[in-house]
């Protein structure tokens, strides 16, 4: 119970920055989240002008799919309705930034409809209650301006490419600066919030099973996931550090009952909002909504030991992250923890790797 009035507290205050925004945009967010077509939004303190709340969507419908959606079997319906969901998503989005044109600040656009081919970019700046420069960055490719930042950012794309070999993606990002006073101009204070979360995670009845990643200054992580095989690439790339040296430690805790993994994960979410709620200029990134993701782990918070958005690089001698992720699939449900030095990585084959050191790895026999 005093988990939840934290949540409770920390919601209610958190809805009062998502307010802020734009009322199209909130109406927008709804309607794609009601649906099941976009993430919940993320609060992010990061970065140097206060308290972001961004969230984004994408598909990308490739030929192979578009083919397999022919048949009639089960992956054929579930084709055609990820088809459909992002005819969904691009109708409204599409119909919310003709409204908004007007509204904006700066807008650029840019469109082409020949050759089997729809092309549509959209880049505005909305008014929104910040400080905030506007900063535009220009394509050399398309020759088309996107805006980078500014109190209010909404950013668009949307191909589709007809034919013999059909092909459909879409990618909206939106990023709001809700609160300039809340920005993240502490270390996050890892410890304590380990300290909260431990005697939670502690069940013996909880299976659990840990795996390491590490990279040195030698392994060039950018070039591995150039040149990895796909299904071998991270699922996760975020970069804390201007080196590429990272060591990532994860201890994975299973559940084969849901609503046990549930209340677990809502346990362990509740430290980390209470701690945010008193420690609200500690730098963190947190999602809105404690969820279970299918496909890879859900990233639901990291904490930061160090500014990101720094050129104080002193600051890596101490440049630790705490990471919490949530994972559904056919063998249970898992919350994943990652205690981090360096840059954060997420491999995808940890449910059943023990080591990764520098591209070579070693396996558990099963999957936990």
């Amino acid at each position: 119970m005093k988990h939840l009035f934290f949540l409770m507290i920390f919601m209610a205050t958190q809805l009062g920055c998502y307010a802020q925004g734009n009322p199209k945009i909130d109406s927008l967010y709804a309607y794609l989240r009601a649906r099941n077509l976009v993430y919940p939004y993320t609060l992010d303190n990061s970065h140097p002008w206060g308290l972001h709340k961004r969230f984004s969507t994408g598909f990308d419908f490739t030929y192979e799919a578009y083919r397999d959606k022919q048949t009639n079997d089960g992956l054929g319906k579930m084709l055609i309705k990820r088809w459909n969901d992002e005819y969904i998503a691009f109708k409204e989005i599409r119909k919310t930034l003709m409204e908004l044109t007007d509204e904006a600040t700066v807008s650029y656009s840019y469109e082409y409809h020949q050759n089997d081919a729809d092309t549509i970019i959209m880049s505005m700046a909305l008014k929104g209650n910040s400080d905030c420069p506007i900063n535009t960055w220009k394509n050399p490719r398309e020759n088309v301006k996107y805006i980078t930042s500014a109190p209010e950012v909404i950013s668009f794309k949307y191909h589709y490419l007809k034919g013999n070999k059909p092909r459909r993606n879409l990618h909206f990002y939106y990023d709001l600066i809700a609160d300039s006073t809340k920005g993240g101009r502490e270390r996050f204070d890892i410890q304590s919030l380990k300290k909260e979360i431990t005697p939670i995670l502690k069940d013996k009845s909880i299976k659990r099973r840990t795996f390491v990643c590490r990279c040195d200054s030698t392994f060039n992580i950018s070039e591995y996931q150039r040149t990895a095989p796909y299904e071998e690439r991270f699922t996760t790339v975020f970069h804390t550090s201007s080196t590429n040296d990272s060591e990532n430690h994860f201890t994975i805790y299973k559940f084969n009952d849901e609503e046990r993994a549930k209340t677990v994960l809502h346990q362990v979410m509740g430290c980390v909002r209470k701690h945010i709620d008193e420690h609200p200029t500690q730098s963190y990134i947190i999602s809105s909504e404690d969820i279970f993701r299918e496909h890879i782990p859900y990233s639901l918070f990291k904490g930061f030991s160090r500014k990101i958005y720094t050129d104080d690089r002193t600051s890596e001698k101490d440049n630790s992250s705490f990471c919490i992720y949530a994972y559904r699939g056919l063998e249970g449900f898992y919350i994943l923890i990652n205690d981090c030095k360096g840059n954060i990585l997420a491999p995808p084959d940890w449910q059943t790797l023990k080591e990764f050191n520098n591209g070579k790895k070693t396996y558990y026999k099963d999957k936990l």
